[in-house]
């Protein structure tokens, strides 16, 4: 019970928004003989009439419309709302979906489920190549960072164990270290990376 309470004061007002969002789609989506009756072939909207684009009646169409934003809507929250990395992948599930409904309009196919490769692959090959960057540079920060961290610690443990000898020449070292461990944010990582390196290699020719 205090774990609900927790996560509920935790919740932001962008969490009700998508929550009362999916709701609502899902309920019209539901009573969708409700707004749409049956049998009905044409709509006027405003001066326009909207026909049935070939299903058997508006109600049809209405339904299969309805079933689609349920993964469009949903999966554009997701992306907005999402910090992971992975996220464009999501991209590929919107892209392939609206081009099926846009395909739910062209009145000269009989499939309005259906999507070619070759047709999708524009739209997703792209974010598949910058998927494969953006892991590559990820691992890459993710690699320096463990390099950064586990010299961080072997210097660490050095200055404890010799911890007390005011030898000149290691309380420089020492100092040059807590220095950089201040400007750790300031600088790149690459370059705190080389700075470590070098402050370590001076500790081992001691």
């Amino acid at each position: 019970m205090f774990y609900l309470l927790e996560t509920f004061k935790n919740l932001k007002i962008s969490d009700f928004v998508i929550v009362f969002v999916i709701i609502v789609i899902q309920l019209v989506h539901q009573f969708n003989a409700l707004i749409v009756p049956e049998g009905l072939t044409e709509i006027r909207l405003f001066s326009f009439n909207i026909g049935h684009f070939g299903f058997e009646d508006m109600n049809s169409l209405f339904w299969i419309l309805m079933t689609k934003l349920l993964v469009i809507i949903p999966s554009i929250l997701w992306f907005l709302t999402s910090k992971k990395w992975w996220r464009y992948a999501i991209l590929i599930i919107i892209a392939i979906e609206f081009i099926k409904l846009i395909g739910l309009f062209n009145t000269k196919t009989d499939s309005y489920d259906e999507i070619e490769f070759f047709t999708s692959l524009p739209i997703t090959l792209p974010i598949i190549i910058i998927l494969i960057l953006i892991s590559k540079l990820i691992n890459r920060h993710n690699k320096i960072l463990r390099l950064n961290q586990k010299i961080t610690n072997e210097i660490d443990e050095t200055f404890r164990l010799i911890k007390g000898n005011d030898m000149s020449d290691l309380l420089i070292m020492k100092k040059e270290y807590l220095t950089l461990q201040k400007e750790k944010f300031r600088i790149n990582k690459k370059e705190y990376l080389l700075k470590l390196i070098e402050i370590r290699e001076k500790i081992y020719k001691f």
